[in-house]
């Protein structure tokens, strides 16, 4: 990610579903279809890195609580790739999929599959 930095295996991070895999009371009021929050939880826009404990404190909660904890934890890194959701105000299906798309070309810019632009 741009302003991000490389991490190595003894950083205490995880990934993150913003939107839970496994759904839950508000989630699931804010995705009711069953089918197409399975296929949102695992795209790359759906992803953030949090700590170990930050991740477990995280769980199903809505997403302004997740965003507290993702930001406003004492001493927790903000990855970039996690910072790069500070500005989407709700966790919308729109959000998660113009996310995906821009990581996507961000990654493909990186590895040198098209030219940025």
């Amino acid at each position: 990610m741009p302003g991000g930095h490389l991490l190595t295996m003894t950083d205490d991070v995880t990934v993150e579903h913003v939107l839970p895999r496994s759904g839950g009371g508000w989630w699931s009021e804010q995705f009711p279809d069953k089918k197409l929050r399975e296929e949102l939880t695992n795209l790359l826009g759906n992803l953030v890195l949090l700590t170990y404990e930050q991740n477990k404190d995280a769980d199903t909660k809505p997403y302004a609580k997740k965003r507290e904890i993702f930001f406003e934890r004492p001493n927790a890194p903000v990855h970039a790739v996690t910072e790069d959701i500070h500005q989407i105000p709700d966790w919308t299906f729109q959000a998660i999929e113009m996310r995906h798309e821009r990581l996507v070309r961000i990654l493909c810019e990186d590895w040198g599959l098209i030219r940025g632009g």
